[in-house]
């Protein structure tokens, strides 16, 4: 499983056109930039007698206003984030030459790999649909959510995205990117 580095790809970016960018990396990309969620809050249990109290810990959520898919969930006023530097890039592909979706997920053996704890295992797909020639995402049922922007994607259904759309696995906020976008985006930088 490959996590690119945001400052080697602005390198390569400057050195080589966008024809052979593509030819070497021809697959979009998903770059994770942000955490979402709310402050760590801790509060004493009740004490049990011989038990001292303890603290616990929750995360507070809050849920984002509805608005178009493409819209970063990360611009509400209610909602507090922190932004993950550097930020990771996760290739969009098989990570064998099977056909089928492209599975992200905490698991190892998950074609996108996140390593967050409020990324489930089998999180969601991304189904290439030939015909529109676009990526779909589709949530596995996973245990935290997925959503485009701030529109929440229901278990097994399938929301078409397109390049710098949002979206929303747990508390991980990633923008999808087709790959001549993120060269431009490269250069741009």
């Amino acid at each position: 499983m490959a996590v690119y580095r945001l400052t080697d790809l602005k390198a390569l970016a400057q050195s080589i056109s966008l024809e052979d960018y593509v030819e070497r990396y021809p697959y979009s990309v998903l770059i994770a930039r942000k955490i979402m969620g709310g402050d760590l809050q801790h509060q004493m249990t009740e004490n049990t007698g011989r038990h001292k109290a303890r603290q616990k810990s929750t995360m507070l959520h809050m849920e984002p206003v509805v608005a178009a898919e493409a819209m970063d969930p990360c611009e509400s006023s209610i909602m507090k984030t922190r932004a993950l530097d550097p930020a990771r890039v996760f290739p969009v592909r098989k990570r064998s030459r099977g056909l089928g979706p492209i599975r992200i997920g905490r698991l190892a053996d998950c074609d996108v790999v996140i390593n967050d704890y409020t990324v489930s295992k089998h999180h969601a797909d991304l189904v290439w649909d030939g015909m529109l020639q676009r990526h779909s995402l589709v949530d596995r049922g996973s245990t935290n959510g997925t959503a485009v922007g701030t529109v929440t994607v229901e278990q097994d259904q399938s929301c078409p995205i397109k390049s710098n759309y949002w979206l929303v696995f747990g508390r991980v906020v990633c923008q999808y990117v087709t790959a001549e976008h993120f060269y431009q985006e490269l250069r741009a930088e």
